[in-house]
């Protein structure tokens, strides 16, 4: 189907078939489906979201600000593409088929483009439409559209170590959890339970506190800004025994007067470190 005009028409297709008794031929079904031709008034970028976290990525694609100018209205109509991002450092622009050694200035018509979070900031991704020669009038160089995203920091857990499975804790103990934003009022903290009876609190300022019950817990920590969330799990059992190990770099002989430190580790019945 090739526009020619403006205006609306209903395009419709038969199916016949010629009977093998008669010869003649039968109408087997039709179908049709009405089509709007209209000029391009304006177009816009839209997005699943306009915030990521560092190392993110969405899809942005490119429609018109008319009813019904879905993507697919403008991928064959004669329009060449160019996006660019106002700052590279924060947000960077590929091609969809950027992984296939395509990238996207080899891409004239692509109405749609990856945007990847790379650091923490706020920029706006640009498109500008471009006529291809011979095939639409100079006015369509005039339409462009920007998309303000921000691209946040993900939500890491410091203390104890992301690497760490879990955070093992005698009973009647305290530990600080720590992220990289600590002090943001948006962070929330919860625990939860398997069983009944709790095994630890913690405070809105990430103090866990075990209890005098064994037994595991998990505590999930939120930001509320990006919707982020990790979890910890946290284990509370009793002391196996005590270790005494000298600190690292200590010397093997001690003058006469002389001192040394050692460093007291407390492990579980499997030889875990609290």
């Amino acid at each position: 189907v090739v526009a020619r005009s403006v205006g609306t028409t209903r395009v419709t297709a038969f199916v016949y078939a010629r009977s093998s008794l008669t010869h003649e031929r039968v109408l087997f079904g039709a179908a049709h489906i009405d089509v709007c031709v209209q000029h391009l008034t304006g177009i816009r970028i839209k997005s699943q979201v306009n915030q990521l976290v560092v190392g993110g990525e969405a899809n942005a694609w490119v429609e018109g600000v008319g009813d019904g100018e879905t993507p697919f209205t403008l991928a064959d109509a004669g329009i060449a593409f160019r996006w660019a991002s106002a700052d590279p450092h924060v947000l960077a622009v590929r091609g969809v088929y950027d992984a296939n050694e395509c990238a996207l200035e080899d891409e004239p018509s692509a109405l749609s483009a990856r945007v990847l979070g790379t650091s923490r900031g706020r920029t706006t991704v640009t498109v500008t439409i471009a006529a291809v020669p011979s095939t639409l009038p100079a006015t369509y160089l005039k339409y462009s559209a920007a998309l303000q995203v921000g691209v946040v920091e993900p939500l890491r857990l410091l203390a104890p170590s992301s690497d760490a499975p879990m955070l093992l804790l005698p009973p009647r103990a305290r530990y600080v959890l720590h992220t990289n934003k600590d002090g943001a009022p948006r962070l929330t903290y919860r625990v939860m339970t398997p069983g009944e009876s709790p095994v630890v609190n913690v405070t809105s300022q990430g103090v866990v506190e075990s209890l005098a019950t064994f037994g595991t817990a998990t505590i999930t920590i939120q930001d509320a800004l990006t919707r982020e969330s990790v979890a910890l799990l946290v284990a509370v059992k009793s002391i196996a025994h005590l270790q005494l190990l000298p600190r690292p770099g200590a010397p093997r002989e001690i003058p006469v007067g002389g001192t040394l430190d050692y460093n007291i580790v407390i492990r579980d019945d499997l030889g875990r470190p609290f």
